[in-house]
């Protein structure tokens, strides 16, 4: 009798250290991406070192010739 009475105590014990934890359901906070950070300047970015491209390109021919 006194060993039952102990198990079950400690099984009480046990399941309730294994059921209180503490996650939460709520979503994690977004933490920012450097990859994000970069898209919306893509658009600007793109064009202007293509053009500078072409300028330094156009030169150097400019130069040889």
């Amino acid at each position: 009798m006194v060993l039952q009475l102990e198990l079950h105590t400690n099984y009480a014990l046990g399941a309730i250290a294994m059921s209180d934890h503490n996650t939460s359901h709520a979503p994690e906070a977004h933490t920012a991406d450097a990859v994000e950070n970069v898209v919306p300047l893509i658009p600007v970015v793109l064009p202007v070192v293509g053009a500078i491209m072409i300028f330094l390109l156009a030169f150097i021919a400019v130069n040889m010739a």
